[in-house]
């Protein structure tokens, strides 16, 4: 009876210790990863009660650094020689980002907004620099009229010559160069002189193809140039973008940019018309290595994509890096989708496209200006344009753009979005001040929106990590308390089993060590015999 007992104790055991090592694995591979799942799903849709939401409706501050090309040898260029450069800066903004819902559209799980961002110079973190600092700089404005006059009535250019002494007085003496204060070059604008009857034909041209950068001064014919003014306080958008709700790998993702949903710059049907990704300040949950991370740039008409570079690991929080992709300034002929920044040679019929080189993309069709956007300093760009300029010194920590991304929640850790404004500093003989001139891609100035995850924010994330270890630890408590209790059910079977053999040998060695009774009688026979 007792050994019918503790058998059947050693089912019971064994049988719970299997079920504990089942139960511990669907514990981890299904039940909390389902459970953590879905807390992702319902935090980082933009519904609004979520903690994705009203980080989105009030994102934080952004850094918003600039570089500018000082030129330190006007004269030498404008005789021919290779223009040198010092790099300035950073001048430090910072960027208030305020969004306004337009509207919710709940049949397709989207929101309409608009984005206004507010500029405000930070003396503190940009030390010694100000902006009443002075800078000399190739004219912008000017050498885009120039240019745009070029492609467009190449017989007006000695128009054009006669008005610049007037619509440029302030220039540096027979040079297409100005020295500006940094205020006035960032924001709050360069007089552009149009009351003068010889500038008055221009300026009107001007006025019809004016760039984003210009702004007409009201009531006035005069106008001012400035590289930013036109972001700050300016509304953009609207957007119109998913929530995530239904499908949370959508979260923040545009479905229309300003009621389209491609955009209308370039030639039709080209790739660069097609709006793809989010606007960088939200990604969505899951995210794997294999997939390109496209974000959506209105400062360049287009989408541009990212591409994972690698793992990292920081106070035990995984992130995910994407580097953009050297695809989005690669030379056509090698990424046949920048075929839109090239364009049909106007003073050569039937000559083809002339297309940028490697590592720089033509927005003439986006700013309404002849400018080339890149990475900064020229990294990964074709030698010539690094050749043409001394004083760059291209690195990639430093020049290169990148962004950190949590992946299983889409949160940003960290991001560097930097690019560089040229403009081409060429030479024409119907110009006075740029008839000994060089030519080649001439650098202004470069940006960087910098972002780093508060550390309250990156406290939370610590928070997270540190459930899913002790998730993990828990389920591996439970297998290991599982297999343990089998390998004791286990082990005292055989060590059972081993006993009963052994008794069962020893109790066969002892009956083969007795004699038996047949031995007895003939032994007892025996003995009465002898004494018989």
């Amino acid at each position: 009876m007792e050994i019918r007992i503790k058998l059947k104790n050693s089912y019971i055991v064994a049988i719970s210790g299997l079920l504990l090592c089942v139960f511990g694995i669907v514990l981890g591979t299904v039940i909390f990863p389902s459970i953590i799942e879905m807390g992702i799903k319902k935090e980082t849709a933009l519904s609004n009660d979520s903690e994705a939401f009203k980080h989105w409706i009030d994102p934080p501050l952004l850094q918003f650094n600039v570089y500018i090309f000082n030129v330190t040898n006007p004269l030498e260029i404008a005789a021919g020689e290779k223009p040198i450069v010092h790099e300035i800066g950073p001048f430090v903004y910072t960027q208030r980002m305020i969004r306004e819902i337009i509207d919710q559209h709940d049949e397709d799980d989207t929101l309409s907004f608009s984005t206004r961002k507010i500029y405000s110079f930070n003396q503190e973190k940009s030390g010694s620099l100000k902006e009443s600092d002075k800078v000399t700089m190739m004219n912008p404005t000017l050498m885009g009229i120039v240019l745009t006059a070029y492609k467009l009535i190449p017989m007006a250019l000695p128009i054009v010559n006669d008005a610049i002494p007037f619509m440029f007085p302030d220039r540096i003496p027979e040079t297409v160069f100005s020295t500006f204060t940094v205020k006035e070059l960032l924001f709050s604008g360069v007089p552009i002189n149009c009351t003068n009857v010889a500038s008055d034909l221009v300026c009107k041209n001007l006025n019809l193809h004016r760039p984003k950068t210009v702004t007409k001064l009201p009531d006035s014919p005069d106008s001012i140039f400035s590289f930013f003014n036109h972001k700050n306080n300016s509304l953009e958008g609207p957007y119109r973008i998913y929530r995530g709700r239904k499908i949370p790998t959508n979260v923040g993702k545009i479905k229309m940019y300003k009621n389209e949903e491609t955009l209308k710059v370039w030639p039709i049907n080209t790739s660069c018309n097609i709006i793809q990704g989010t606007d960088s300040t939200i990604f969505p949950p899951f995210m794997k290595k294999t997939e390109l991370l496209y974000i959506f740039v209105p400062e360049l008409c287009r989408s541009m994509f990212a591409e994972f570079s690698r793992v990292i690991k920081f106070d035990n929080v995984v992130s995910y890096e994407y580097i953009g992709s050297t695809k989005n300034f690669a030379d056509p002929s090698r990424h046949p989708d920048n075929l839109c920044h090239c364009e049909d040679n106007t003073q050569t019929p039937g000559s083809g496209l002339v297309c940028p080189k490697e590592g720089a993309i033509y927005l003439s069709k986006c700013y309404r200006s002849p400018v080339h956007f890149s990475q900064p300093h020229f990294y990964g760009a074709h030698k010539d344009y690094a050749d043409y300029v001394v004083g760059l010194h291209p690195n990639s920590s430093k020049h290169q753009t990148y962004v950190q991304i949590e992946p299983r929640t889409g949160v940003p850790i960290k991001g560097f979005r930097r690019l560089q404004i040229n403009i081409e500093l060429r030479f024409f003989k119907e110009i006075n001040i740029l008839n000994r001139s060089s030519s080649g891609l001439f650098p202004l100035v470069w940006i960087e929106e910098m972002f780093v995850l508060k550390d309250s924010e990156m406290q939370l994330l610590k928070q997270f990590y540190l459930l899913l270890t002790c998730l993990d630890i828990l389920v591996w408590m439970i297998v290991i308390t599982g297999i343990t209790m089998l390998v004791v059910v286990i082990a005292r079977s055989i060590y059972k089993n081993r006993a009963v053999n052994e008794c069962i040998n020893s109790k066969n060695q002892n009956v083969r060590d007795q004699p038996t009774n047949q031995t007895r009688v003939e032994f007892s026979n025996r003995k009465n015999n002898e004494e018989s």
